[in-house]
């Protein structure tokens, strides 16, 4: 007799849901586990683990890659034109605590988000060239 333990999948998505009292990130495991005598097959989507590399990085190393971050990503970019572009609300409010945590005064999560797209345009410029003419 095979027996299975049936996960509620709406608390597990519950507790990835940021409220008022947690913040976004912070996770709670779900109370209710039922045993079933029915097999059950489910997915579940995990974060990749830091190699090991990452862990033995020197604060040097740490120090100059943080350099370089904000280097790319964190220089107040001059807008112009501006256009608006939506992202979720949990996007946003991941994005605007780097911001906060990394950027100089005058930083904004709009010249986060101008530097990202920057640097990916910048960075596959001829692949998306080469993928246009397929």
């Amino acid at each position: 007799m095979d027996k299975k333990i049936e996960i509620d999948e709406k608390a597990i998505i519950a507790s990835f849901l940021p409220d008022a009292d947690n913040e976004v990130g912070a996770h709670t495991l779900p109370t209710k586990l039922s045993e079933t005598t029915e097999p059950t097959i489910s997915t579940v989507e995990t974060q990749p683990v830091a190699d090991s590399d990452s862990t033995r990085r020197t604060v040097k190393q740490r120090k100059s890659d943080l350099d370089e971050y904000r280097r790319l990503y964190m220089s107040i970019p001059r807008i112009e034109d501006r256009k608006p572009v939506f992202v979720s609300r949990q996007t946003r409010d991941r994005l605007d605590r780097i911001v906060r945590l990394l950027g100089e005064r005058g930083m904004s999560v709009s010249g986060l988000i101008e530097n990202i797209a920057l640097h990916h345009l910048a960075t596959y410029e001829a692949d998306i060239e080469h993928w246009r003419k397929m």
